[in-house]
């Protein structure tokens, strides 16, 4: 009889399992954890909402510039501050005040990634020549209109895109080569 209990006992002993403390200490530990990671996933990904949105502006800015080299036409891309979205516009000529006039088509009005917009008010408009003409002209210091774009949800995040006016060269500030 003594022989069964000892194996009773035994066995009872050998059962695997986590302590209620145990599972108490992990479920801390990854809540501290979590509380650190998530305010620096949110960071990193309006980061990358900013990167997309001034890749997609420096794609239709330069588009923009090249369709007016190779039509021999003006065009228009108009920046509203607050906005997640612009204007691109095909026009024939320009008035006396440098303004575009005679629209060819309708406009193009691409959204910027959600959460993103940009922080300037300005038209650019891309001449035949190559160059660029900036309203307001105020924008324009050394030849160079930045353009900024931002997180809208606390604008911590943003970058600035410079247009060159004499060779409507479109850069983002501090990259190599602008």
């Amino acid at each position: 009889m003594n022989q069964r209990r000892f194996t009773y006992t035994r066995a009872r002993n050998e059962q695997f399992g986590f302590t209620l403390p145990e599972l108490l200490i992990t479920i801390v530990i990854m809540g501290i954890l979590a509380a650190i990671a998530i305010p620096s996933w949110f960071s990193v990904s309006d980061s990358r909402s900013v990167d997309s949105a001034t890749n997609q502006v420096i794609g239709d800015l330069r588009l923009a510039s090249s369709k007016a080299t190779n039509r021999l036409d003006y065009w228009q891309v108009q920046f509203t501050a607050g906005s997640g979205s612009y204007t691109i516009q095909e026009y024939q000529g320009l008035d006396s005040s440098q303004n575009p006039i005679n629209a060819v088509g309708s406009p193009q009005n691409p959204n910027l990634p959600s959460g993103t917009q940009v922080a300037t008010t300005a038209s650019v408009v891309f001449k035949p020549d190559g160059s660029a003409n900036i309203v307001p002209g105020s924008l324009v210091s050394n030849g160079i209109a930045p353009i900024l774009v931002k997180s809208a949800s606390n604008g911590s995040h943003s970058k600035t895109i410079n247009i060159d006016v004499a060779t409507s060269n479109v850069c983002i500030q501090g990259t190599s080569g602008c």
